[in-house]
C-alpha cells in the first residue's frame, strides 16, 4: 500500500510539473481505459483515451508514462524523472493550446519537448500560431525553441494588434 501511495504522489508531482488542471483548485483528475503501475520497474502507464486535468489545464493523449526513481529507502518519496505522452497529444492551458505526436517532460532539466511526425507540432496563443517539427520549452528560463524537421519547417502566423503586437499601417 505504501508503494501505491508513492506512485500516486509521483503522479501528482508530474501533473504539477506540466501545469495540468481540474475543476476544483489544486485537484488533479485523470481518466484512461487502462493503467499499469510497476514499482519494480519504476513506472506508471496510462493508456487509451488518457485525459489529465488540473486547475483549468488539460492533457489528452493515447498514452502517458511516468518514470521515476526510488532511493531504495522505504520512507523516501519517489523522484519523477520523465513523463512521456504519445499519440494525439493535446494540451490546453488558459487561452493557449499545443498539439504534437509526442510530448516529453524531463524533470531534471525542467524541459518539455513537443514533437510532430505526420503533422507538425503546433503552439497556438492569442498572438498567433507557430508550427514546427519540434519545440523545446525550458520551464526555468521561459525560452521556447522551434526546430525544423525533414518534413516540417518552422512556420509562424501572427495576429497584428494582439497583446502589444502592432505593425504600421500600409499607406498607398
Amino acid at each position: 500500500m505504501r508503494r501505491n501511495t508513492r506512485v500516486f504522489v509521483l503522479f501528482l508531482a508530474l501533473l504539477c510539473s506540466f501545469g495540468f488542471a481540474q475543476a476544483q483548485p489544486g485537484q488533479i483528475a485523470f481518466e484512461a481505459d487502462q493503467s499499469v503501475i510497476d514499482n519494480q520497474k519504476n513506472f506508471a502507464l496510462y493508456t487509451g483515451n488518457v485525459r489529465i486535468t488540473r486547475d483549468g489545464a488539460t492533457l489528452t493523449a493515447q498514452s502517458v508514462r511516468f518514470n521515476y526513481a526510488n532511493s531504495g529507502k522505504e520512507t523516501s518519496k519517489p523522484t519523477l524523472t520523465t513523463v512521456v505522452a504519445h499519440g494525439g497529444v493535446h494540451i490546453t492551458f488558459e487561452d493557449k493550446t499545443a498539439t504534437a505526436d509526442k510530448a516529453v517532460y524531463d524533470a531534471q532539466t525542467q524541459t518539455i519537448t513537443l514533437t510532430g511526425k505526420e503533422k507538425p507540432a503546433t503552439v497556438t496563443a492569442p498572438q498567433g500560431t507557430t508550427s514546427a517539427g519540434s519545440f523545446t520549452i525550458d520551464r526555468v528560463s521561459g525560452k521556447i525553441e522551434a526546430h525544423k524537421s525533414p518534413m516540417h519547417r518552422v512556420k509562424t502566423t501572427l495576429k497584428p494588434g494582439q497583446d502589444g503586437l502592432s505593425f504600421p499601417e500600409n499607406k498607398k
